[in-house]
């Protein structure tokens, strides 16, 4: 997408790639979007299975969510959310591929490209670079070759083919087990009435029988499910497959239609936030982001303590010996060093023994006065016993200096002679 005049300096490049080993399916690997000198790519790098989404900037990778230069970009966890609140742009991109919101008021009758030109008429939206009008958009999509994004093997076609039959589509899916069906049923029947489902089940039959992978299919039913949400109809339709099961971490929650701009504490109420929807992993009812970067779900707002766990506010707790404090006027946590009472002085007697400081086994932080058996403190003893008696050493229970006594041998002793 380009505009025709530039006004609002916005271009939009899609990156498709062939997703199917066996056929010439294309899926959009990314997304580069232009906006002035701000230049972004939302890529996928796992188009099969689930996504791995990242969004870059001169090839180094966002943190997000990301808010400068009059852009904002978020994550879901599924979808990947571009937005430009000035110009009320939201560009969604995920593994389901893209949707472009553009309002008519800035980019009405402007715009050329693979979205037409946005004047709400799709009778001329397969239009050629040159201004002539195709009756088969597959055939214009190939005339529109970015001329300033390196992309090797774009060449453009050289004339335009007169006579090009559509491609037959296969009226029912080509799989026995397939779920397009499920989009005419009765779950998504509360949106037919303002979205309809046609174009979206001829996707979905068109991957059923071109693409190897079944889990494809699921990407028919999350796009549709998606303009529902933009009509104002969510949809809860993941628990009715196998193959389109949504995960979260365990410490969310998956939603259909949730907040691209999650609540957060660091939210000022004064300040406008997306309220744009889409489809994500969110924190459970009653909890919000501690802040827009940790992702992580407090029930209550405070700060964080140097191992990344939530307190509340004017919470004390203790931290590597310190006593600290979840302060409330400045958000942060103080701490200070732990006040330990004087120990009680340890009251040693008996030869050997000495007072030392240890660590409190009560309190780690702290210290305590113990009596320590130290040896070398010991009374030099050289006890010497008579003729027919043996020195036996040994360290009475309590004490710490070895004592010695005098046992009898079993011998007979005569003029100081012992005999067995």
């Amino acid at each position: 997408m380009e505009e025709y005049t530039p006004k609002n300096h916005l271009k939009i490049f899609v990156d498709n790639v062939y997703c199917d080993p066996t056929e010439d399916v294309s899926c959009p690997r990314a997304l580069t979007i232009a906006y002035g000198f701000h230049v972004v790519t939302l890529i996928n790098h796992n188009l099969i299975g689930a996504p791995q989404l990242e969004a870059l900037k001169n090839d180094e990778r966002l943190k997000l969510p990301y808010s400068q230069q009059g852009v904002k970009i978020m994550s879901s966890g599924i979808n990947l959310v571009y937005e430009i609140p000035r110009l009320n742009v939201v560009i969604t991109f995920g593994m389901t591929g893209f949707s472009i919101s553009l309002p008519y008021q800035y980019f009405g009758n402007n715009t050329q490209g693979h979205c037409g030109t946005c004047n709400n008429n799709m009778a001329d939206d397969c239009r050629l670079p040159t201004g002539e009008l195709v009756e088969n958009c597959a055939v214009m999509a190939d005339y529109w070759p970015a001329d300033d994004i390196i992309k090797p093997n774009c060449p453009t076609p050289p004339a335009v083919p007169t006579n090009v039959p559509e491609p037959p589509l296969e009226p029912t899916p080509c799989k026995p087990d397939s779920i397009c069906d499920l989009l005419k049923r009765s779950v998504f029947a509360e949106c037919h009435s303002l979205v309809s489902p046609d174009n979206f089940y001829k996707g979905c039959v068109f991957d059923s029988c071109h693409v190897s992978n079944p889990a494809v299919e699921c990407t028919s039913l999350q796009a549709y499910a998606a303009a529902c949400a933009q009509a104002g109809i969510c949809i809860h339709w993941r628990n009715h497959t196998k193959m389109c099961a949504s995960e979260c971490p365990s410490d969310k929650v998956y939603m259909p239609c949730g907040p691209a701009e999650q609540p957060s504490c660091e939210d000022n109420p004064n300040e406008s936030t997306t309220q744009f929807t889409t489809e994500g992993c969110f924190c459970p009812d009653g909890m919000k982001l501690f802040n827009k970067d940790s992702g992580i779900c407090v029930e209550k707002c405070g700060c964080l303590d140097p191992e990344g766990i939530p307190r509340e506010f004017n919470e004390r707790f203790e931290y590597k010996c310190q006593d600290c404090i979840c302060d409330e006027s400045t958000k942060t946590v103080i701490c200070k060093p732990k006040t330990c009472p004087e120990p009680p002085s340890a009251n040693c007697t008996g030869p050997g023994f000495v007072v030392v400081n240890q660590t409190n086994p009560v309190d780690p932080c702290c210290f305590a006065y113990v009596c320590q058996c130290q040896l070398n403190n010991c009374p030099q003893n050289s006890l010497s016993c008579p003729i027919g008696y043996r020195p036996v050493i040994s360290v009475p229970e309590g004490k710490c200096c070895p004592e010695h006594t005098c046992d009898a041998k079993r011998v007979c002793v005569h003029k100081n002679v012992e005999y067995e």
